[in-house]
């Protein structure tokens, strides 16, 4: 086979090269009697999604266009191919979504590529959420994608989604405008959020890590705000209201010592001020302590709506989902449950 840029003059790093990559592998493989695979979607993923697909796939990114919006450079478009130049991977970064297209003479990599798209979700699934993460200027607000999974009542026990559904029903419109939900690792706290996101879609929902908050707590409030420190894709400011959530919190919610006393005074003031008030914030921090270690005056009545305790799964909780009589947590269960084999019907005589 001959080469994709055999004969060519264009030096590759050229964006008008980059703008046929498609074109000339599509001409090169039908010149070569080789079958030509194409596809294309607009999915909501970020662009490091699209970055991390391609090179986990032994592309090579070989273009990338920047646009000037004011004083910002903002990434547009990037191109990756492969190391025989068989198969060409694009993305443009949309404002609301990314467009992915692929040509390929390479079946297996491209069906590798097409089944791991079709696992993104597509503009218009599921409910926006964001990241803070660290930049130059303190903290960026940055669109993560889209969440789609649901919460499933058969996973937790009884009392815990009751109470659950509860805290669903009356925590937009609470005064007290934090909520905790504690547990050990594995029993499911995520996807109660995100049962929560899929019921508020007018709601914007920022994600961060406990430490994220603990060193850059000074600069959340500008990054909430959106006024310039976020990225062009975090559309948020039009959300009539925002809930910060905080992961594994321990940390921000234990109680105050020389290590956290900042943070924590800081959360305080974030749940219980004019900040809060402005910007209609509510916040969900999530963490392993139990009641008696977290700071008594981050629990008290008027500044936390709930703490939500989500336990080990009952015997019968956990046997409907494993198919085993124990007890566990949500994440033994469901691993229990890949492991079992399916037993196929025996057919025929002696059946």
């Amino acid at each position: 086979m001959t080469h994709l840029f055999e004969g060519t003059t264009v030096p590759l790093e050229t964006h008008d090269l980059a703008d046929n990559l498609e074109e000339l592998l599509h001409i090169d493989g039908l010149r070569n009697g080789l079958k030509v695979y194409k596809f294309s979607a607009e999915v909501a993923v970020e662009p490091i999604v699209a970055y991390a697909l391609a090179e986990t796939n032994g592309l090579h990114c070989v273009s990338e266009y920047s646009l000037r919006k004011g004083s910002a450079s903002v990434l547009n478009t990037a191109y990756w191919l492969s190391s025989n130049s068989n198969v060409v991977f694009r993305a443009r970064f949309n404002t609301d979504n990314v467009s992915v297209s692929l040509v390929s003479t390479d079946k297996h990599t491209f069906d590798q590529l097409v089944t791991a798209v079709l696992q993104w979700p597509r503009e218009g699934e599921g409910i926006k959420v964001y990241t803070l993460l660290p930049s130059r200027s303190g903290l960026e607000l940055r669109r993560l994608g889209n969440i789609t999974s649901r919460a499933n009542a058969d996973y937790y026990n009884d009392k815990t989604w009751v109470e659950y559904t509860d805290w669903l029903k009356t925590y937009p419109k609470a005064k007290a405008r934090l909520s905790i939900f504690s547990g050990p690792a594995g029993v499911g706290k995520t996807h109660l959020i995100y049962e929560a996101i899929n019921c508020d879609e007018n709601t914007a929902f920022i994600f961060t890590d406990a430490t994220t908050f603990q060193h850059n707590h000074k600069n959340i409030t500008a990054a909430l705000l959106d006024n310039g420190y976020s990225s062009p894709d975090a559309d948020i400011e039009d959300a009539p209201g925002r809930v910060l959530v905080i992961e594994d919190g321990d940390q921000l919610i234990a109680k105050r010592d020389d290590n956290n006393r900042a943070a924590v005074e800081f959360l305080l003031n974030m749940t219980d001020g004019i900040l809060a008030e402005a910007l209609n914030l509510r916040v969900i921090v999530t963490t392993n302590l139990e009641l008696k270690d977290i700071d008594l005056a981050i629990s008290r009545p008027g500044r936390c709506h709930k703490i939500l305790n989500v336990g080990a799964l009952l015997p019968e909780k956990f046997h409907k989902i494993a198919g085993k009589l124990s007890s566990g947590t949500l994440a033994e269960a469901l691993n229990l449950k890949a492991k079992t084999p399916v037993v196929k019907p025996k057919i025929g005589f002696g059946s």
